[in-house]
């Protein structure tokens, strides 16, 4: 009778094998979770106000989205921008990054022009 140790042993290749295989794997599982949310770029305009106006924190429209918004898409930018300077909007988690941009690129909010 023949005994084996246990565990057995494999070659240095086959270690890397399966620690690429897993690596894949893991990477293969982590973009199909991700592709289930979409990012705040592939979102229409309106979902994108709306988040605005929202409770629940959207961690995707932060000051690197709303800076490519400003190029991009200048009426969602002067829209966010015109909705978050409003005094009543001041608490709202996700205006945070609008004013925080506005107020780095010294873009006048529209109740900045009116008086």
């Amino acid at each position: 009778m023949t005994t084996t140790a246990w565990p057995p042993r494999t070659s240095p290749l086959i270690t890397a094998a399966f620690a690429g295989a897993l690596a894949l794997g893991a990477g293969a599982l982590y973009l199909a979770v991700r592709a289930t949310q979409p990012p705040a770029a592939s979102r229409d305009e309106a979902a994108v106000l709306a988040a605005l106006a929202s409770t629940a924190p959207a961690p995707d429209l932060d000051t690197a989205f709303w800076s490519a918004a400003s190029r991009r898409s200048p009426v969602l930018w002067s829209t966010a921008a015109a909705f978050c300077a409003a005094p009543e909007h001041a608490t709202l988690t996700n205006c945070a990054a609008v004013r925080e941009l506005a107020a780095a690129l010294r873009v006048p909010t529209p109740t900045e022009v009116q008086r």
